[in-house]
């Protein structure tokens, strides 16, 4: 292909991988669960109510535990410490997020990065909640912070 020059090819070929790799880089996996409890939180914001956790249904959960802003790592149980997807989180080295770990029985079933300049989970006195938990989201907040119930 004359119209191309000598490293043509090339450079489409190095164009097309720059190109995926930028697209692939702007995308990430929708978090049902992540965006239901944003859903919760800003209807519950909204109206002045209570987010109510047994709404919380896009996984099978009976127990809700938060780790908080520079929680050490070392300091959380060795199930927790243990688990990859909590480490990941670099929660020991943040302060933008609360992590969220759901768990079945006993097992973790599921761990998501909740961002804090959405709802502050931090602010919560517990730590741990069931299905049937629920707390008061303040309406009048610039940013959305709970009181416990």
């Amino acid at each position: 292909m004359p119209f191309l020059g000598k490293n043509g090819s090339m450079n489409i070929l190095l164009t097309c991988m720059v190109v995926i790799f930028l697209a692939a880089c702007g995308t990430s996996k929708p978090d049902p669960l992540l965006d239901q409890i944003k859903a919760l939180v800003v209807q519950a914001k909204d109206s002045g109510k209570h987010v109510h956790l047994n709404q919380v249904d896009a996984i099978d959960w009976n127990a809700l535990f938060l780790i908080n802003p520079y929680t050490s790592i070392q300091s959380l149980g060795s199930e927790f410490a243990a688990d990859s997807r909590i480490k990941k989180t670099r929660i020991d080295q943040r302060d933008d997020i609360t992590v969220l770990v759901f768990t079945k029985d006993n097992q973790i079933v599921d761990v998501i990065e909740f961002p804090r300049k959405i709802f502050d989970f931090s602010e919560l006195q517990r730590t741990r909640f069931t299905p049937m938990g629920r707390f008061q989201v303040d309406i009048d907040s610039p940013l959305v912070h709970p009181s416990a119930i």
